[in-house]
């Protein structure tokens, strides 16, 4: 696990935010699309948002159960009413 995976696992949104823009350039494409679902699971949406903003691509993957990002958004209960 990379330390940008474990900052976004860990809800560690500044710490992943720093390492994502300074790791933008390195990651593979599987680790990224991993990252994009840790994101959302974790409600880390701006990153999530930031990363569909450099590869759009990402908007339409599919993780291991065959779902979108949209999917996974779709099953949280208040994954968009939470307060910042």
């Amino acid at each position: 696990m990379t330390p940008l995976t474990m900052a976004a696992s860990y809800g560690r949104s500044d710490m992943a935010r720093h390492l994502f823009n300074h790791n933008i350039d390195i990651l593979e494409e599987e680790e990224m699309n991993a990252l994009f679902f840790i994101c959302i699971k974790n409600d880390l949406y701006d990153l999530a948002l930031q990363m569909v903003g450099k590869k759009s691509t990402l908007a339409l993957i599919r993780n291991k159960n065959n779902e979108t990002g949209l999917h996974v958004l779709a099953r949280k209960p208040f994954g968009l009413g939470k307060s910042w």
